[in-house]
């Protein structure tokens, strides 16, 4: 992950920018009288934004307030005092809370790799069916059960009609397209494969 820190004594963060390289994250350190030049030039290449209990609350809260038109991705709050009670007032916030413990911070960023693994999967997904011709849709989607499904069903499925040499050149074709589709979005797990004599298969 990308990570931009905001502090006001950049030295005061060095363990915790080890400590971020170590888990293999990119980090940017910076101090906060930069953050809205950096914020409006920066905000969609970082995932996440720490801000630094160097930072008073009143600075914290400007920052989350000027960083919501701006920032896309996650921020997180260090917190000044360890097992730190959070306000009530702040939890409508859309912050994370962690405290400087490099565990805490380690899971921390595991859970939202996750996140953003999963939302880069659905982003990938919804890209891949922009990509599909009605008649690519129709192809794949009956597809989705796992199930070899003979020429001639296909053939009904798609254009309502038997089989002929010309409606089999055309499923040959749509099984090409979409498999270099699925290339392009990279879904390297799954194929529509060919069984002589069976039909299709997506495995």
């Amino acid at each position: 992950m990308r990570i931009l820190v905001l502090t006001k004594n950049i030295f005061h963060e060095l363990e915790l920018q080890r400590e971020l390289q170590v888990l293999n994250h990119e980090v940017f350190v910076t101090r906060n009288e930069r953050n809205n030049s950096l914020l409006a030039n920066c905000g969609s290449v970082f995932d996440c934004l720490f801000l630094s209990e160097t930072l008073s609350e009143k600075e914290f809260l400007t920052i989350v307030k000027e960083s919501s038109s701006l920032f896309d991705g996650q921020i997180i709050r260090i917190n000044v005092e360890e097992g730190q009670q959070i306000p009530a007032s702040k939890e409508k916030l859309d912050v994370l809370y962690v405290d400087r413990s490099f565990v805490e911070i380690r899971e921390l960023l595991d859970i939202l790799n996750t996140k953003n693994d999963e939302h880069l999967m659905a982003t990938s997904i919804e890209e891949f069916n922009r990509k599909l011709s009605k008649q690519e849709q129709l192809f794949f989607e009956n597809l989705q059960e796992g199930k070899t499904i003979a020429r001639e069903d296909m053939c009904w499925l798609i254009w309502g009609e038997d089989e002929s040499s010309s409606r089999k050149s055309q499923l040959s074709n749509l099984a090409k397209k979409i498999n270099r589709k699925l290339d392009e979005c990279n879904y390297t797990d799954k194929r529509i494969k060919t069984y002589w004599g069976k039909g299709y298969i997506l495995q």
